[in-house]
């Protein structure tokens, strides 16, 4: 076994594998970007038009996945979205039923043998589909490559999936109204990917107002050292 693979059990039946390794771009791939959250902690505003850098979040994210085939929006359009061919839009029935419900409402517009999942505030997200594809694409017997810190956090909606293993997932889990995400790994085959090998910061995402200001603070930062 390569010295970059640590096998564990962590996950009720799931086989979970680490990795910090990454190989070669992949094959094309689809997006799927989740909007439909309440917010309640930013007092129900609508998350996908709060703006860093002058760009919504929304604009952010779309950015991050500008490669995809398609991309596949999961929430109400905003009234200030950009026109895109690539983009579709699809609302969970019934509403409100929380990511898994909005991934499985996304996943039937997906014919990609890869998908690429992002919460839609994620405003540095642009380089985790790169680095988690080329981690897939190196690991043809796993399911999904997700990003795991070091105290076992797990990020399901800032990953890398092979949609059939998607779909299989899913239909194991039976009804996805208000169901967590991390429950869908419970029926995946796992890769782990080491956060620290994420570009900084790529995982900051927006629930309150004190992580816009961190955002927009880090972004000035960036912007006074060159960075984008």
């Amino acid at each position: 076994m390569d010295e970059s693979w640590v096998v564990a059990f962590v996950l009720p039946g799931a086989e979970l594998t680490y990795s910090r390794h990454v190989a070669e771009p992949g094959s094309p791939y689809a997006a799927i970007i989740l909007t439909g959250g309440r917010a309640a902690r930013l007092g129900g505003v609508d998350k996908t038009e709060l703006t860093v850098a002058g760009k919504t979040l929304l604009a952010r994210v779309l950015a991050a996945v500008d490669d995809a085939e398609k991309v596949v929006v999961a929430g109400s359009r905003p009234a200030r979205a950009a026109d895109d061919d690539r983009v579709r839009w699809v609302l969970e029935d019934p509403p409100s039923g929380g990511p898994v419900a909005g991934i499985a409402a996304a996943l039937t517009q997906v014919d990609s043998a890869a998908v690429v999942i992002l919460a839609g505030d994620l405003p540095f997200a642009a380089g985790i589909p790169a680095v988690l594809l080329h981690s897939l694409a190196d690991m043809p017997d796993a399911d999904a490559v997700v990003p795991r810190d070091e105290h076992g956090w797990w990020q399901p909606l800032a990953a890398a999936y092979r949609t059939d293993a998607l779909r299989g997932a899913l239909r194991a889990l039976g009804d996805p109204h208000g169901q967590s995400a991390r429950s869908l790994l419970s029926h995946l085959k796992v890769v782990a990917f080491c956060v620290d090998d994420l570009p900084h910061n790529s995982l900051l995402d927006v629930d309150t107002q004190v992580d816009l200001d961190h955002a927009r603070a880090r972004q000035r930062q960036r912007r006074s050292t060159g960075a984008h």
